[in-house]
Formats: C-alpha cells, sequence, structure tokens
C-alpha cells in the first residue's frame, strides 16, 4: 500500500501515476489539488475555477475530472445544506481509504467501452422501471 506523509512543506500536489493510468493525467492532477487544498480543514472550497487555474487546465476539463472522481468515490460533495445554490462554491473532501483501496487493488483493468455502455443500458432500464412503477 502507497504511504502518503501527513508532513507538508511547500507546494506540491500529490500525482498518482496508477490513477493517472487508468483515469487519465487529468484525473489525477485534479484529485491531487483538491487532496492538497483540504489539508487541515478535510475538504476543499476552492471553486473550480480556481483549480482550473491553479493546475493549468481548462475549467470543462476540470469540471469532468472532479465528475469522474465523484463517480469512482475518490472525493464527496460535503457541503452544507444552508450552502446549497447554483452560484456558490461546493465543498469537496477527498475519500482517502476509498483512494487506498484502489493503490491496492493490483488486477484491476479499466472497463472496456462495452462494460460502460452495458452498465449505462443497465442504468437506463431501471430509471425507465422506476418511473413506470408510480
Amino acid at each position: 500500500m502507497t504511504k502518503i506523509e501527513e508532513t507538508f512543506y511547500g507546494d506540491y500536489l500529490l500525482y498518482s501515476e496508477e490513477l493517472a493510468r487508468i483515469y487519465g493525467g487529468t484525473v489525477a492532477i485534479v484529485f491531487g489539488k483538491i487532496y492538497r487544498l483540504s489539508q487541515g480543514k478535510g475538504f476543499s472550497y476552492a471553486s473550480l475555477q480556481r483549480i482550473a487555474k491553479d493546475v493549468g487546465l481548462g475549467l470543462n476539463t476540470v469540471v469532468r475530472a472532479k465528475n469522474t472522481l465523484i463517480n469512482l468515490g475518490f472525493i464527496e460533495n460535503v457541503t452544507p445544506d444552508n450552502l446549497i445554490s447554483k452560484t456558490q462554491v461546493k465543498y469537496y473532501a477527498p475519500l482517502m481509504q476509498n483512494f487506498y483501496n484502489f493503490l491496492q487493488v493490483t488486477t484491476f483493468e479499466k472497463p472496456t467501452k462495452s462494460d460502460i455502455l452495458q452498465r449505462k443500458k443497465q442504468a437506463k432500464i431501471v430509471v425507465e422501471y422506476e418511473n413506470n412503477a408510480y
């Protein structure tokens, strides 16, 4: 298992080559930035625009990477209920245990396009069933 040092010196990003290999470098960079910004508080409240500017990526690229990280369970939206609105910044917390578990899996394979399409088809059937159940 990869150990991440909890003492911080200077400005740096956590970068996982394994995460980058499977999901792409932008996902690894955005995860690292959210992890770095969450130190001391347990969550990051930086806007996605700030993250994009800090890491030199486009806003849409950061949004896609953030959505991938949420779907993977590596970060979660922890914005307090009284702050949720479209114009306010969201709070994101890295879920390090899920990340550590990911690093421990040695036989993990990136899902193929057919696997992804099959999951989308199954999700669509479930949604249609739930809509028709009422």
